[in-house]
């Protein structure tokens, strides 16, 4: 992602498109306001509503007010999703059916990218809203429960992502259907994953009759749309 540093306020009479050709490919609204010499973040919103509608930014979600700059990459909410997730919330990691489908365990695609991120950063008590993510707030001991079952460098890169038999764990520790959860027949467990999954169970106190259920019962299923 190109480094997002502090520029000095630009010329009154620049053009929208050269002030975005030297502005960072994301970037969020302090970061307008500093780039530009505004006043203050309302003065950069309405540069950012203007430039939005004339489809040279693109938000991230309402009310993010995280950006990308489609005139440095007009693919850059495709192609550097993962550095706005990175830029904007440190503690984001892949979990949920993103993780399993990703790993051939469910059919179920899901219909946007499912991450957690810590729901103490900064006091934070509302979900986020993007429009192609959906987050889900964990508390700072999941991140400690769950350290050794994250990996990174696989399909998102920087991304930290769980294990699929940890996906699987969290997706049951979570009961009270807030959250995704599979049935047996949407999921199609590889033989050779099934005791990495029988120990993480067992390691997070979850009912054994139900894992034997989800072990004898998984299987291909048509393609669905979670």
């Amino acid at each position: 992602m190109k480094k997002s540093v502090l520029q000095p306020p630009e010329r009154p009479n620049q053009s929208a498109f050269d002030r975005l050709r030297a502005w960072p490919v994301v970037f969020n609204v302090n970061q307008a306001t500093r780039y530009l010499g505004a006043g203050d973040n309302d003065m950069a919103s309405v540069y950012l509503a203007r430039w939005k509608k004339s489809g040279m930014v693109q938000s991230t979600g309402p009310r993010s007010g995280v950006y990308f700059n489609l005139v440095a990459n007009p693919k850059a909410a495709e192609e550097h999703l993962v550095d706005a997730l990175l830029f904007a919330f440190s503690s984001a990691v892949l979990i949920g059916a993103s993780v399993l489908h990703d790993a051939g365990w469910t059919t179920q695609i899901p219909k946007k990218l499912q991450i957690a991120c810590l729901a103490e950063r900064e006091g934070r008590r509302t979900v986020p809203v993007w429009d192609q993510v959906e987050f889900f707030l964990r508390p700072r001991g999941w991140y400690q429960q769950f350290h050794g079952q994250m990996l990174r460098g696989e399909n998102y890169g920087a991304l930290a992502s769980l294990t699929p038999a940890a996906a699987l764990v969290d997706a049951y520790l979570r009961p009270d259907g807030g959250e995704w959860q599979p049935d047996a027949d949407d999921l199609d467990i590889p033989d050779e994953c099934k005791p990495e999954l029988a120990s993480a169970w067992k390691q997070a106190g979850l009912d054994d009759s139900v894992l034997e259920d989800l072990l004898s019962d998984s299987g291909p299923a048509p393609p669905h749309r979670g």
